[in-house]
């Protein structure tokens, strides 16, 4: 093994993308989780993707950036063209992207290297090990075996073509084929880009990554006048927009929360400490992420020193950052991974209010910062038997942690235990685990859980609910619960697709009774409560959402007509015809035909708001169902089907 390292590095690394794939194997038999419902639901919604139609209109789905990322749902009919599906085709899919990634980036270190004046045989070598340790590294477990992540998987694997299509424009400009080198810069570069983008929103990094890591490759290179031309339209221009639009998500003030749990202002201020949070797992895996997301369990600084470690962070950011600057010629490598890392942040960690925390947003960034200790164990001097040692054992035991985090990914019970016990502080994984669980003393245990971080969030609708659902478990919710759950549905700003599902279930659990104390009483109270909530009056879809589940729960409560009160109250609000249909649809299931097609009935008399097109993928989603004409046809049809069922009930 030892003389194919030294001296067949390609090959060591195909026997080692084989251990890779065998590693992440057993993963494939767990389920979706969390995110995986609500963004791939949409391969159902218009029907089977067996037509242009309904590809058409399901590649326009997306909400997820403005972009709506619609190359990475595109991959996703890879695996299914209708929903539900089976999770490990999927899973399948995202272990292969992965594997493509590591071989991607083999072949950008091996330039990398030879760029800066590595011998072949241990440039290839430090190129193989650099891309062993990080497609090895366990941190990673979690985004190729969840499978909505493939947003954050795609992104790099057009980064890294980019790249490589930049270092081929390079090498046409070097040999005078100007027109090669254009083509390739416009066509490969910008077309590649945008792929990446339209994969998820840091994608359109990738010039700028280009950009940061050229300029410290080529700083002995003499740039001409062609090149410079090339560079700062295909590199610079691009990156300046997304400064600017990174910049103008300030506008609204540091002080805008938007419907978060902290400010803008707090976001700025907390990110570098998360960014070092990340730097020490992927340094020191398991020194910090004990389970799968800690976002609900960081500290938010208040101020540059509350915490006081804040300041500290903030000026370590920056000395790192001036030292890749400053010393880029004597270090290289380590400029490369430092510059690379931050830049590949600037999305997802700055200025766009997104959770704090989350391990996915490591994938792209962290590709070379392994280069530096990979080329050190290359080509070192320094106890040679022991350094050849290393280079063998490194990688095998972060697939050996891989392999272990994988298994555990195989098992969703296993999975929940796990999370919830290594980090106590997560009312995420409290509740995932109360979902997922199905025993009695660990529910106890989770249950007590619950309610130790309810005291220091006893306004968390989340944990609120979640108490319930277990208590529901065990001998049934106690009205402790419930009034904590009232309390919060009043105050918490927090209402997302999770909340609204429970919401549904509880209702049908309510209906059934099969939780002790879960009353129909006690459904309505808390719809009421979070109708009383101000916060939630103003937050975009939420109060039609309330409206709606208030809807709901009256027609199976027995009131039908009261259903209708609601639901002629949502289309009032918004004319989109998605609700009057679904609702209709819901009124005629349960032989209310006559409320069906008043609730049309209303709906086609009511004039229609007008919508401003923006340059956004909702907007075009909305273009495309009107120009299909897709709801309008359904609503016929179902407006059709009602008044045939309607006379036939007359008859009888």
């Amino acid at each position: 093994m030892l003389k194919t390292l030294s001296y067949k590095p390609q090959l060591a690394f195909f026997a080692f993308t084989f251990l890779l794939a065998i590693s992440y194997w057993p993963g494939i038999n767990g389920d979706f989780i969390f995110d995986d419902y609500y963004n791939l639901k949409t391969l159902g919604a218009f029907g089977p993707v067996d037509n242009w139609q309904a590809f058409l209109l399901y590649i326009t789905s997306g909400n997820a950036d403005p972009t709506g990322r619609p190359v990475s749902m595109l991959s996703f009919l890879w695996d299914a063209t209708n929903w539900p599906a089976e999770a490990a085709q999927f899973k399948k899919t995202n272990i292969l992207i992965h594997l493509l990634n590591a071989a991607l980036l083999f072949r950008v270190l091996q330039i990398v290297e030879r760029k800066l004046g590595n011998s072949s045989e241990r440039g290839t070598a430090t190129a193989a090990l650099g891309a062993a340790l990080w497609a090895a590294h366990p941190f990673f477990v979690s985004t190729t075996l969840y499978v909505v992540q493939r947003h954050a998987m795609l992104p790099l694997t057009f980064t890294l073509l980019a790249w490589l299509c930049w270092a081929q424009t390079e090498k046409w400009l070097d040999t005078a084929q100007t027109r090669k080198a254009w083509l390739m810069a416009i066509f490969g570069v910008c077309g590649i880009t945008a792929l990446a983008g339209l994969s998820k929103a840091n994608g359109f990094l990738a010039p700028l990554l280009i950009l940061v890591t050229f300029g410290i490759l080529n700083t002995k290179r003499l740039v001409t006048g062609q090149e410079q031309k090339l560079k700062t339209l295909i590199l610079i221009i691009p990156t300046i927009a997304i400064s600017l639009y990174l910049l103008l998500q300030l506008k609204s003030g540091l002080d805008v929360s938007y419907g978060r749990d902290f400010t803008l202002g707090e976001r700025l201020l907390t990110q570098p400490r998360v960014l070092f949070t990340y730097l020490a797992e992927l340094y020191l895996p398991g020194s910090t992420n004990s389970g799968f997301y800690t976002g609900d369990t960081i500290v938010v600084s208040k101020s540059l020193f509350q915490p006081f470690e804040t300041i500290f962070y903030i000026l370590l950011l920056f000395l790192l950052s001036i030292f890749a600057f400053k010393y880029k010629k004597q270090f290289p490598r380590i400029a490369l991974a430092i510059a690379w890392f931050f830049a590949g942040h600037i999305v997802e960690s700055s200025s766009i209010m997104l959770e704090m925390y989350f391990e996915h947003r490591n994938y792209l960034p962290s590709v070379l910062l392994f280069l530096p200790l990979a080329y050190w164990l290359i080509n070192t001097d320094m106890l040679p038997r022991v350094r050849k040692s290393v280079v063998i054992l490194l990688p095998a035991l972060l697939l050996f942690i891989t392999f272990n985090k994988a298994v555990i990914w195989g098992s969703p019970e296993l999975q929940a235990r796990i999370w919830d016990a290594k980090d106590p502080g997560s009312f995420r994984n409290a509740i995932n685990a109360a979902s997922t669980i199905d025993d009695k003393s660990t529910m106890l245990a989770v249950v007590d859980k619950i309610k130790v971080l309810q005291k220091s969030n006893p306004d968390s609708i989340n944990l609120a609910l979640g108490l319930i659902g277990s208590e529901c478990q065990l001998n049934g919710s106690s009205d402790a619960s419930w009034a904590l759950a009232f309390n919060a549905a009043r105050t918490d700003n927090e209402f997302n697709s999770g909340t609204f599902e429970w919401l549904i279930e509880g209702v049908n659990v309510s209906i059934k009774g099969n939780c002790t104390n879960m009353s129909a009483v006690k459904l309505s109270r808390l719809l009421d409560s979070f109708s009383e909530n101000k916060i939630l009056k103003n937050k975009g879809t939420t109060p039609i959402l309330i409206l709606y589940l208030k809807g709901y729960f009256s027609a199976l409560n027995g009131n039908p007509d009261n259903a209708l009160i609601y639901f002629n109250e949502i289309i009032k609000i918004n004319q989109a015809p998605y609700y009057v249909l679904n609702q209709a649809a819901f009124l005629g299931n349960l032989n209310r035909e006559d409320l069906a097609l008043a609730h049309i009935q209303l709906y086609r008399s009511i004039p229609k708001q007008k919508t401003t097109f923006k340059l956004s993928m909702p907007s075009i989603h909305r273009l495309m169902l009107e120009k299909t004409g897709y709801f309008e046809n359904e609503l016929e049809i179902l407006e059709r089907n009602l008044q045939t069922q309607n006379k036939h009930s007359l008859a009888h």
